[in-house]
């Protein structure tokens, strides 16, 4: 499951909601800097990532004009291009399904990606809530996904897991490796009910 969404310090519980989500889900989530292999040119791992992953999350949160130079970042739409043409052209079948999401009062994104037209991108309002309620109906229409999976329970066991990804950090002293950080995920979603 590669995910394509901000990876700043204002979206980190977002991020986490969403990687949350998938591994309750049965799916192991990578990112562009989740292989460690920082020696290899950024599009040629987020590429490999994708060709590798059987699904895709993007959210396009970021494509707006920020700081002094009100400038957009564009990296989040380029790499849901780059999993349209995979889907499109490079995996067998079209084996590659992926979840647009945009921010509620962004509607905008039918101007600066008129491509997009046709397609039905799901909205959020930015809660940890939504997302996971967004990312979690599309991924239990997966057949890989536990159909019985609920809502509730994934926001029941997602404080259990923030709370383990900042002992995490404590202890190396910075972001921990993605592995501990699934593995963390996976541990919580395994042995924690969250709701009767």
């Amino acid at each position: 499951m590669f995910i394509n969404c901000p990876f700043d310090d204002e979206y980190r519980e977002q991020l986490d909601a969403i990687v949350f989500t998938c591994v309750n889900c049965g799916f192991y989530p990578v990112t562009a800097d989740s292989s460690g292999q920082s020696g290899r040119p950024r599009l040629e791992r987020i590429l490999r990532a994708l060709n590798e992953s059987r699904y895709s999350i993007h959210d396009l949160s970021r494509c707006k004009g920020e700081g002094d130079k009100n400038l957009a970042r564009f990296n989040m739409p380029l790499e849901l291009g780059m999993a349209m043409a995979i889907r499109g052209y490079l995996a067998a079948d079209g084996a590659h399904e992926y979840l647009i999401m945009v921010p509620d009062k962004q509607r905008l994104y039918q101007e600066f990606i008129s491509d997009l037209a046709g397609l039905d991108p799901q909205t959020h309002d930015g809660s940890t809530q939504r997302i996971i309620g967004e990312v979690l109906a599309w991924l239990l229409m997966a057949a890989e996904a536990p159909a019985q999976l609920r809502l509730d329970e994934v926001l029941a066991k997602l404080p259990t897991f923030q709370m383990e990804k900042r002992l995490l950090k404590r202890s190396w002293g910075r972001e921990p490796p993605w592995s501990q950080v699934v593995a963390a995920a996976a541990s919580v979603a395994q042995t924690h009910s969250g709701v009767a």
